[in-house]
């Protein structure tokens, strides 16, 4: 499965958004001009950002470089000042680490019974005393967040679409 055509499409519209925030920056501050990007951009980054965080390297890092230019406009910073300093500077987590937490949050949610049934049903816990854990111990229980968005698209269809939530983490 291929995040590229969403992932492209993403960056079109939030090109967009940042163009819009550019024009803007010019009668607003740096304080307003981050209110604007978390409003009307970072929800773009955030929808959706569990199922597509493991495509390929090269398309997340195509939204990284979305994120540092906004940073750029809204900083006013020179075109070779580092991307830990714009980090630093706008006060707004890098999209990876918003990914990582993203997860992290519908884990949980899964495994307080917080999200749908068919989503907290299908969680599996893996006891930390097992050992290491590969496919042969685990008997086929574990999928990646692919193969589960392919199950997904695939039994759209019906009312409880029968995917699994196991060791997600690569």
């Amino acid at each position: 499965m291929s995040f590229s055509v969403h992932i492209d499409k993403l960056v079109n519209k939030v090109n967009k958004r940042i163009g819009l925030i550019k024009h803007a920056t010019q009668f607003l501050n740096q304080k307003y001009a981050i209110m604007l990007y978390k409003s009307l951009v970072l929800p773009m980054f955030d929808y959706g950002d569990t199922l597509y965080m493991h495509a390929s390297e090269e398309q997340l890092s195509m939204l990284q470089v979305m994120r540092n230019k906004f940073a750029q406009i809204i900083l006013r910073a020179q075109p070779l000042d580092s991307t830990a300093s714009l980090h630093n500077r706008s006060k707004i987590i890098k999209l990876v680490n918003r990914r990582k937490l993203h997860f992290a949050v519908l884990v949980f949610k899964c495994m307080k019974g917080l999200v749908p049934a068919y989503l907290s049903e299908k969680l599996v816990l893996v006891p930390m005393d097992r050992g290491r854990i590969t496919r042969s111990n685990t008997r086929g229980i574990c999928k990646s967040p692919i193969q589960i968005c392919t199950e997904l698209i695939n039994h759209s269809r019906s009312k409880q679409p029968p995917f699994g939530i196991a060791s997600l983490w690569k």
